[in-house]
């Protein structure tokens, strides 16, 4: 027996021996946080990643699949079938040329330190293909199992869309089979931390085409699924990285951040790397008015003189410094306003010609601070349009050579096709029209509705649609509308989308069934990657009274809706969540206890900082009226050796503040028992500061 079992143990160290690559085969990474990468010279993967003597990521193996022009999956490889064929060494950085015989693929593996402390960042560049058809190179981690058997993953919510969600938090042990996203809007995205945050790998796209993008966006059709989406695997995860058209020359690139802490330090590194801190520049100069914003409403033509003394009306009560936007539903067949002809509303209702539209917009925007805003179709075209007939091919097209439909039926007689943002032609028709609106009738902001990332492919034209394409485009937007007046705004709907001033939270998570739990964290995650306090965002769907409001005064949301309602109720939680809108979140999960989704308790808590201000929202939806709620005054910014004035507010209840003492807690924290009615109304306001 003793035999056996020596001979056994003899074959494993074998086989693990012939498996790992020896240090002369792998270039090694040491950064200044201890964080230590090795990539194998033999195929250039990830060999293996640690924080001081923990391993935490091993052979990371990035995958390729070909998918041809009928939409199947016709061959797939990976890294290990790589071939190393020059190494080049330059300084910090390790390149990387490969080959790919089973796909006739060429690539670049380029690895370098990131911005972020403890990151190794990995650009690939696929310089040719020889077979014809759509690349999807996917970023693949591999956990090391120590690490994966207590780690948990989080990704944040997204689109309410379909049946398998990888949104929040879940320990990677429950994942005992590949997952993959139902979401048509995928995750690069993804963090894998221990509850204690003592350790934590992160792993996000930063970059397409040399630019940065946003980590998330639209890959299938709305309400469609995708084989290509981010899927959990037992020991980890992948998500595409890049994708390319019969071998087009791209790239793209992951950064892989090892440190302390959870998912919350994971977007305060993010937020804070020059990449996007440069993309989001433009939120320093942005109209002094967008700061103001107090409040959102809409119009729909024609009548806009009761609106216009009801407008004035509101304004007064919010406020002399308070803003008020309304957004207009209006335009004509070819998606957006026609600005030298009548033209048939989307109503199908009243025609309209710019001189009475124009006249109305003047109306509505007679008050100093009262803003109207234009709908435009973003990046689609109608099948009616007169833009579709004469150029049917700045359409993308799919398997088949079917126009690829957005889904979205907000005109009832065409259909609304996506357009290519590749095609030159329709990128100039669409910033001209835009152009021509601004000027014709001189509105306070566009209404875009669009401003989104997306991933597709043209088969018409053999081409990959990619986020770096979709950023030239919305940039140039933001550009064409602010050539028109430097206080002209832009209002996209994609929350937190680079290149715009205020957004819309378009979604269905404020509807009365939703449980609480997915309202709140996509709220939260909605506020976790809001880049500035300044960029204003506009919940839509006020479905849910309490549950509207109370996540407005908890994020600082902008409030949009009804123009009419003047109940105080509704003027004060206004009101609240205009103060609470200049509040930024403190990205710490320790801040606050108890936390709902690591404490497993049906109590929301966080920490937001308002000038010298520490404001923590609480929310309660358990049983009984009884919360203990401790802030760590560290973590928040606060000493820990001051005198501390704590008042509680609860805005959907009554308008009064009460003091309440604090009792301390050890360790620098405090601790309050609060009365918290459960429910949305409920929803109360810790206020903190110090002299």
């Amino acid at each position: 027996m003793t035999c056996v079992w020596t001979r056994a143990l003899w074959l494993t160290s074998l086989c693990l021996l012939l498996a790992t690559p020896s240090r002369a085969q792998q270039h090694l990474f040491t950064l200044p946080s201890g964080a230590r990468f090795a990539v194998s010279l033999k195929d250039g993967h990830l060999a293996s990643a640690s924080l001081g003597d923990t391993r935490v990521l091993e052979r990371c193996v990035d995958e390729y699949w070909l998918e041809n022009e009928y939409g199947e999956v016709v061959a797939r490889s990976d890294e290990s079938a790589d071939r190393v064929t020059r190494v080049q060494r330059e300084r910090d950085r390790l390149v990387l040329e490969c080959q790919n015989e089973a796909l006739g693929l060429r690539l670049t593996k380029t690895y370098a330190p990131a911005s972020v402390p403890g990151a190794l960042r990995k650009t690939v560049t696929v310089q040719s293909c020889s077979r014809r058809g759509a690349l999807h190179l996917f970023s693949r981690v591999r956990l090391a199992p120590r690490f994966g058997q207590t780690a948990l993953l989080y990704t944040p919510r997204q689109s309410w869309m379909g049946q398998r969600l990888l949104f929040g938090v879940r320990p990677l042990s429950s994942v005992r089979e590949p997952i993959t996203s139902s979401s048509g809007w995928d995750n690069r995205f993804v963090v894998a931390f221990r509850r204690d945050r003592t350790l934590s790998v992160a792993h996000w796209r930063v970059l397409v085409d040399g630019v940065w993008v946003p980590p998330h966006g639209a890959i299938a059709e709305w309400g469609r699924e995708s084989p290509f989406a981010l899927t959990y695997l037992p020991d980890g995860w992948r998500w595409r990285l890049l994708h390319t058209v019969d071998g087009e020359r791209t790239s793209a690139a992951a950064d892989y951040v090892l440190g302390r802490g959870d998912w919350y330090d994971a977007w305060a590194s993010l937020l804070l790397m020059p990449e996007c801190q440069a993309t989001y520049r433009h939120l320093q100069t942005l109209p002094a008015w967008c700061r103001e914003v107090t409040f959102g409403t809409f119009w729909s033509p024609p009548h806009y003189e009761a609106q216009v003394r009801t407008s004035a009306e509101l304004l007064q009560h919010l406020g002399e410094r308070a803003t008020l936007t309304h957004g207009v539903f209006a335009w004509s067949l070819d998606g957006d306003y026609e600005t030298d002809r009548p033209f048939l509303t989307e109503t199908l209702e009243w025609v309209l010609t710019p001189q009475y539209l124009r006249q109305a917009v003047s109306a509505l925007q007679s008050h100093p601070r009262s803003k109207v805003g234009l709908y435009i179709q973003g990046g689609l075209i109608d099948s009616m349009s007169d833009c579709y007939r004469q150029h049917p091919d700045w359409v993308i097209r799919d398997t088949e050579g079917k126009p690829v439909d957005s889904g979205f039926r907000d005109n009832p007689v065409g259909n609304m096709y996506t357009a290519n943002p590749r095609v030159e032609g329709w990128v100039r028709h669409h910033l001209a029209r835009i152009q021509a609106v601004c000027r014709t009738y001189d509105c306070g902001y566009i209404y875009l509705d669009g401003g989104g990332y997306g991933e597709a492919v043209d088969w018409s034209r053999r081409q990959a649609i990619r986020f770096s394409h979709y950023r030239r485009l919305n940039q140039r937007v933001f550009e064409a509308v602010r050539a028109t007046g430097a206080e002209r705004a832009l209002l996209i709907n994609s929350q937190n989308a680079p290149f715009a001033d205020m957004s819309w939270l378009e979604c269905g998570y404020f509807a009365p069934h939703v449980p609480w739990r997915e309202t709140v964290e996509f709220c939260f995650d909605t506020k976790m990657q809001q880049p500035h306090p300044h960029y204003t965002l506009q919940p839509l769907y006020w479905q849910d009274e309490h549950r509207y409001l109370a996540m407005c005064i908890a994020f600082g949301f902008t409030p949009c809706g009804d123009i009419g309602r003047r109940d105080q109720t509704t003027l004060r939680a206004v009101q609240v969540a205009r103060r609470m809108k200049e509040a930024e979140l403190i990205r710490r999960s320790d801040a606050t206890a108890p936390v709902w989704w690591r404490d497993e308790v049906p109590v929301v808590t966080f920490a937001l900082r308002r000038g010298n201000e520490v404001v923590v929202p609480v929310l309660h939806f358990g049983e009984g009226e009884t919360v203990e709620v401790t802030v760590d005054l560290r973590a928040v910014g606060l000493a820990g050796n001051r005198p501390l004035r704590a008042t509680v507010t609860q805005p959907l209840i009554s308008r009064e503040s009460r003091r309440v003492e604090p009792v301390p807690a050890g360790a620098g924290k405090v601790r309050f028992r609060l009365q918290v009615p459960a429910g949305w109304k409920g929803v109360t306001l810790i206020e903190l500061a110090q002299s």
